[in-house]
């Protein structure tokens, strides 16, 4: 809870404005009930319980009428790579993550997203 809130804070100082979420039920309930569309997913892979951060971004990516930005970040490097295969724009991040690393991957997945999003058209 505590590092979810301290990278609350981190990114709502670059400018975002910043929904958190403990588990998947709670990210797709502020993917419903949001006033805005979002830009950008930030999930770890391993979550509380059986819950993955492939299958959060799979689920609130449903809720939206575009292609989610997200990043997935893992200290672990061993899992299944071919589960991201047909995913657009999701950017893989190692930890432990430096700021100016997190911000230029955020940056870059956003551009990936509004390109697919430009293709659907």
């Amino acid at each position: 809870d505590s590092l979810r809130e301290a990278l609350a804070v981190q990114l709502s100082s670059w400018g975002a404005v910043v929904e958190t979420a403990a588990t998947c039920a709670e990210a797709l309930t502020a993917a419903r009930n949001g006033e805005r569309l979002i830009d950008a997913i930030l999930t770890d892979l391993k979550l509380p319980g059986n819950e993955d951060g492939i299958e959060v971004i799979r689920q609130v990516r449903g809720t939206q009428p575009h292609c989610v930005a997200a990043v997935l970040t893992s200290g672990e490097y061993a899992f299944d790579r071919l589960r991201l295969a047909d995913m657009e724009a999701v950017r893989f991040l190692p930890k432990p993550i430096e700021p100016e690393v997190l911000r230029a991957e955020l940056a870059h997945a956003i551009r990936a997203s509004l390109a697919a999003a430009t293709q659907l058209q």
